[in-house]
């Protein structure tokens, strides 16, 4: 009976969420990319089809992600409720944050890591992105220690869009401003693109949090600048994919630029799911944590180090790449991609559902980094890497540093 009220409950709960929640970022995303997967373009010669076992896998996830963050959520509310009620208090910004530090660390942050990145160009003698080599370049530059430093400075842009909405003299906009386009470029220069995607997605997650939907005029905003900051990812796309192929032997005529750009979306995401149908044939699941746990052994023990662990692109074909279902799988087949599946429902629920009330810092970065994990989940590789621990260690740090002392009580008449 709780179920059933929950998805009862459920087309009227989705109204009432933002453009920034992460199950409306999760159906819009996850369903364009199987809609490209799905549609036969003749493009490449992907030499194989959806089956009906890879389709299952994908249709049984989507609805663990939903049932998920439909449960949880409802949870927290009827508790959020109860303890109203029953206390007749709540606290309103329990934590309130000083602005003034925020900004202050927010520029160091962006500070730090835009010297590395000129001190690691300087290294190896060249920028990825404007080299004759960018994709030797670009893997030699995330091999170097300082790269780890611009890497998880990442974070920083989060705390952009809650600063800018402030009105406050102590706070030095312009800088913060300047800061965050030097940062952004030198991302950019990386020749990673999902790095400017990863920041797209922060900024706009915060900017979305920070606004107040029911207002009809902030919605024709909010729609603008997501329309505008799709045409922006369009044009790094073919961007970052032009630069690459110039830069190799194949040489790519200007009146191809566009066709280029969308054949290299198609080949984004295309194979990854085939790598994954493949991988459900040539693996067979270990029953440990050994995979879905590399983000955090990561932090101490390399890979090929780790004693049992083999990797898995040689069991998913040409592109190194599965979606984000392949390490769950490994670990414990059908069981493990669900645990994984609902595990990230229910915890992007769980903040999304307390930054709606209390912008703290913590929730401003979780519900960033669940959206951000979601945009990669036609690749899986974020949710191996060791940032999101590092990011959350940031964010605690600065969550700390920057409140300020005082609590504000809200007592319900």
């Amino acid at each position: 009976m709780f179920l059933v009220r929950c998805l009862r409950e459920s087309r009227e709960y989705s109204r009432s969420k933002k453009l920034s929640s992460p199950l409306i970022f999760w159906y819009v995303f996850w369903g364009i990319i199987i809609i490209i997967a799905r549609v036969d373009l003749g493009i490449y010669n992907l030499g194989d089809t959806w089956n009906d076992k890879l389709l299952g896998y994908v249709v049984i996830n989507s609805c663990s992600f939903y049932l998920a963050f439909i449960i949880v959520g409802h949870i927290y509310n009827m508790l959020k409720t109860s303890q109203v009620s029953t206390n007749k208090t709540r606290l309103a910004e329990p934590k309130l944050i000083n602005d003034k530090k925020l900004a202050k660390i927010t520029i160091i942050i962006f500070t730090i890591s835009n010297i590395a990145f000129l001190l690691n160009s300087l290294y190896l003698r060249n920028i990825p992105q404007l080299s004759s080599a960018v994709n030797l370049n670009r893997i030699n530059f995330v091999n170097t220690p300082l790269f780890s430093i611009v890497n998880v400075s990442r974070i920083a842009f989060v705390f952009v869009p809650f600063l800018l909405s402030k009105k406050s003299n102590e706070i030095n906009k312009k800088q913060i401003i300047i800061q965050t386009g030097i940062s952004m470029i030198f991302n950019f220069l990386t020749g990673w693109r999902g790095y400017i995607f990863q920041i797209l997605i922060m900024l706009l997650t915060t900017k979305l949090l920070m606004t107040n939907w029911t207002i009809k005029i902030e919605r024709k905003k909010e729609r603008d600048l997501i329309v505008k900051s799709i045409i922006f990812a369009l044009l790094l796309i073919g961007g970052v994919a032009v630069t690459r192929a110039n830069s190799t032997s194949y040489i790519l005529e200007k009146s191809r630029y566009v066709q280029y750009t969308f054949e290299q979306i198609y080949l984004y995401v295309t194979p990854n799911f085939l790598n994954f149908q493949q991988a459900l044939n040539t693996i067979k699941p270990n029953n440990n944590f050994m995979y879905t746990s590399e983000f955090i052994w990561g932090l101490l023990i390399k890979s090929g180090n780790m004693p049992g662990y083999k990797p898995l692109s040689f069991s998913t074909g040409a592109f190194n790449v599965s979606t984000y279902l392949l390490h769950p799988y490994a670990d414990f087949g059908l069981f493990g991609t669900i645990l994984w599946s609902t595990l990230i429902g229910g915890i992007s629920s769980f903040y999304f559902e307390k930054s709606r009330t209390n912008k703290s810092i913590i929730n401003l970065v979780m519900v960033s980094i669940c959206n951000v994990t979601i945009f990669t989940m036609h690749n899986g590789f974020f949710l191996r890497s060791s940032s999101v621990v590092i990011w959350i260690l940031i964010a605690i740090v600065v969550n700390r540093v920057s409140l300020k002392r005082n609590e504000v009580k809200l007592k319900l008449k």
